[in-house]
């Protein structure tokens, strides 16, 4: 391939992209991103909990969902509601051992 027909092709390419940005551009509709009257929010969360050494806690997973709702533009109440059950105790990094001899348990957190 010729350097001529290299620069050809680029310019082939670069009108073809401003020919297709031009017309994007001009079918493109002006976006209204306030929510006006009454609107809700309904959606899963997922959240991964990372513990510190001092919480006795492994990490773990933690799942739930959100339910919102908004009162025009200026007012939304959202609530979340978390459920964790694959979390266990681990009292290995704390410094005084009282809870060494203690077995290891199940925990269910929740979270709202």
């Amino acid at each position: 391939m010729t350097k001529f027909q290299a620069n050809s092709i680029l310019r082939t390419v670069l009108k073809f992209i401003a020919i297709i940005a031009l017309t994007l551009s001009a079918t493109v509709r002006q976006a209204d991103a306030q929510v006006s009257g009454i609107s809700y929010t309904l959606s899963p969360v997922g959240k991964y909990v990372f513990s510190s050494d001092d919480a006795g806690l492994k990490d773990g997973l933690m799942y739930g969902g959100e339910l919102g709702f908004g009162f025009g533009k200026f007012l939304e109440l959202d609530g979340v509601y978390l459920l964790g059950t694959g979390f266990k105790t681990n009292y290995s990094n704390f410094s005084n051992n009282v809870f060494s001899s203690r077995k290891k348990l199940r925990c269910r957190l929740t979270s709202w």
